[in-house]
């Protein structure tokens, strides 16, 4: 019994070191901080995503890819972000930052054409097209 417990422990273990997913549990809302970057005026944006938006947003993080390996280029790069608090009932807010310029995507992974969507989607009247074409 000693050993199957140690046993399933260990693919416990294993499977949660594989596990990659930035954003864990039932999700139910997310508040997005719009920072507009270097070379653009105004202040920080602020919006609020309903359980449904949330979601989609929480799915489409978790799916981004690894960057590839090798020299990367990020041309473009006006530091334009979006911080994306994640509520989760019960437990403390989850976090991501996305950058929306250069190599767009999380730290180490890149952005989805479905994510881009989603973002441009959700972000504030009149903030995308202005500020990252």
């Amino acid at each position: 019994m000693i050993v199957v417990a140690v046993v399933s422990a260990g693919w416990f273990l294993l499977g949660r070191a594989f596990d990659d997913s930035l954003v864990g549990g039932p999700v139910s809302g997310a508040v997005l901080v719009w920072h507009p970057g270097m070379n653009s005026g105004g202040p920080d944006q602020r919006t609020n995503t309903n359980a449904a938006d949330a979601r989609r947003l929480a799915e489409l993080v978790n799916d981004t890819r690894d960057l590839p390996r090798g020299p990367i280029t990020c041309p473009a790069d006006f530091g334009s972000t979006v911080r994306v608090a994640f509520h989760t009932p019960n437990q403390q807010d989850q976090a991501v930052t996305i950058a929306l310029s250069g190599c767009a995507g999380l730290p180490g992974r890149m952005m989805s054409d479905a994510l881009h969507a989603d973002l441009e989607r959700l972000a504030p009247p009149g903030y995308w097209p202005q500020r990252l074409t």
